[in-house]
């Protein structure tokens, strides 16, 4: 009996100690990801000060990025997460890891679908969702060019929706450097190449350097969150769970996403009371004046940093075996 307490206490010394270290690591990686987040915005500031086309191209991300905090993130630390963990808890022999391969391909199915659904919808509707982020007076061309940003960018959240999935298996595995480097390498690209390509791209109807720096920009952070993706993917692939997909019937009454979904709808009802505070307060600042929507955008940057070094990181670390437990 001594002998056995004796295994068990030095198994749950090197499982806190296994946490205080991803723990570390992943706040060492926050860390970074939100200097390179300062010098993202660093960059945005260079190229686009707070112009017009600064606020164009924060209205344009804010829209996709809305649908990302909401469905993406929550979803996964909320709902596939503990659903994910509990599966692993059972996976005792093969008939249970079947099981387990069935919900995580029936919930990459589910993701894949309503993401491509939102996102075909937002490029379709973005003329009609922009004029609501100003005021009646907006010159017309600052509008369309709000809404072509908003097109470029709205696949983003298609993409990040599919890394966001990815990091949830990671995590899920007790995972978290590959995940906790990705915005690191977003942030990264899209610096990059705002850099590149501002000089490059072709100018017919003689556009300002600004508007140019913002359509680099959005060709950036869909860039970036396409690496984020495929950045994890090989990561996810060694753990041995596969990323396949399955029918749509099977993807929608799988056991498994049917808790998922039962766990986000009432979270997602929580979190659009924050988003939505967000979502108005950007709408008033766009009609207050050029400059009001980026100048409002840098200041939450700052305070971002703080929050996502401590708070994030020593969430994400513990989620997974809190779940478990």
């Amino acid at each position: 009996m001594k002998k056995t307490n004796g295994v068990s206490a030095q198994q749950n010394g090197a499982k806190h100690t296994s946490l205080l270290k991803s723990g570390i690591l992943l706040s060492v990686m926050t860390f970074a990801s939100r200097i390179m987040g300062l010098i993202r915005e660093m960059t945005k500031a260079a190229f686009l000060g707070t112009s017009a086309y600064a606020d164009a191209f924060g209205i344009a991300f804010m829209i996709p990025n809305l649908f990302r905090r909401l469905f993406a993130e929550n979803s996964i630390s909320v709902a596939f997460i503990p659903t994910f963990r509990g599966y692993l808890e059972d996976c005792s022999d093969g008939e249970s890891r079947k099981k387990t391969q069935e919900f995580v391909s029936a919930t990459l199915t589910l993701v894949s679908f309503l993401t491509a659904c939102v996102t075909v919808l937002g490029i379709i509707a973005a003329p009609l969702i922009v004029p609501l982020f100003y005021s009646g007076s907006t010159d017309s061309a600052i509008l369309a060019e709000t809404a072509f940003l908003t097109r470029i960018m709205f696949p983003y959240l298609f993409v990040i929706s599919a890394a966001a999935f990815f990091q949830g298996i990671l995590n899920g595995c007790n995972i978290f450097a590959p995940s906790g480097f990705t915005p690191v390498l977003f942030n990264g690209i899209v610096v990059l190449i705002t850099y590149i390509l501002t000089p490059q791209l072709p100018n017919p109807a003689n556009l300002p350097q600004e508007a140019l720096a913002a359509r680099a920009m959005s060709f950036g952070v869909l860039t970036g969150g396409c690496f984020q993706a495929l950045f994890q993917w090989p990561f996810v692939k060694k753990t041995g769970w596969k990323t396949t997909l399955t029918g749509l019937r099977k993807a929608f009454t799988n056991p498994g996403t049917k808790k998922v979904v039962a766990l986000i709808v009432p979270t997602i009802i929580g979190m659009a009371a924050y988003q939505l505070n967000d979502l108005v307060s950007t709408a008033l600042a766009g009609k207050v004046g050029t400059g009001t929507v980026s100048s409002l955008q840098y200041s939450l940057r700052l305070q971002e940093l703080i929050l996502g070094i401590f708070a994030v990181s020593i969430g994400t670390v513990i989620l997974p075996d809190l779940s478990g437990l």
